[in-house]
């Protein structure tokens, strides 16, 4: 399975829904789902299954798809 594969698969389950409807073009702004605290365990969801750390300055950022995404491409995971 690809990074965006299991990226997709961890924001199913943090977001109670099916892999096929998450779409890469989702943010916080996009999605009513998208609270504070959801960000907040889709944070420590994908630290623990990537073995990785966000800093607080990356955290603020981290507000689509996209962006984490290509965060973890910059952590060396792709």
């Amino acid at each position: 399975m690809g990074l965006k594969d299991r990226l997709r698969a961890l924001f199913a389950d943090v977001f109670e829904t099916d892999r096929g409807m998450i779409d890469e073009s989702m943010t916080t702004k996009n999605t009513a789902e998208w609270d504070s605290l959801r960000s907040i365990v889709l944070a420590t969801t994908i630290e623990s299954e990537f073995g990785i750390e966000f800093s607080d300055q990356e955290l603020v950022t981290l507000d689509s798809f996209q962006k984490i995404y290509q965060s973890l491409i910059g952590k060396g995971l792709a």
